[in-house]
């Protein structure tokens, strides 16, 4: 796995690359244990020594970058349940995402918790048609780099309804 710092709209975007081909691994015909630890030792050897060394870098703490890959991992769910071709293909993915991102041991993640025991909060968007929106784990921080920007309209930072 490697980073990528891309200036886009005025503003940085880390994007990780995974170079080892994983697709399918979800296919696999082995145990729901078996992908988690696959899984765990995906996270451990190749993406936990990228978050420590940008966390170093950027003087932040691990957790929150990690709260920023389960931000895009929950947006992918959502995506792919949203596409779903039926009601049991979308529990499906959903019961999947959640043994994905609950059922990790902490130390997998060089933390003392696990940063994707999180349970999803929503809101009505603000923005046309009103639909409800998940809120991020973890604001984004993009209303510090450019004054027009502001908060997005599902960041954290915002008040409740």
């Amino acid at each position: 796995m490697s980073v990528q710092l891309i200036r886009t709209e005025g503003f940085p975007v880390f994007s990780f690359h995974v170079h080892e081909n994983r697709d399918g691994l979800c296919h696999k015909s082995v145990s729901g244990k078996g992908l988690l630890d696959e899984l765990g030792l995906f996270y451990k050897n190749d993406v936990s020594p990228i978050i420590l060394a940008l966390a170093k870098a950027a003087q932040t703490k691990a957790v929150m970058l990690w709260k920023h890959i389960y931000n895009q991992l929950y947006t992918y769910m959502e995506e792919e349940s949203r596409d779903a071709a039926d009601d049991s293909t979308r529990n499906l993915i959903i019961e999947q995402f959640k043994s994905i991102t609950w059922e990790i041991e902490p130390e997998v993640f060089g933390l003392h918790s696990n940063p994707f025991r999180i349970i999803p909060k929503f809101r009505t968007d603000p923005n046309p048609p009103h639909n409800t929106i998940s809120i991020k784990a973890t604001c984004c921080l993009a209303y510090q780099l450019r004054p027009d920007h502001g908060y997005c309209s599902s960041c954290p930072i915002l008040p409740p309804e």
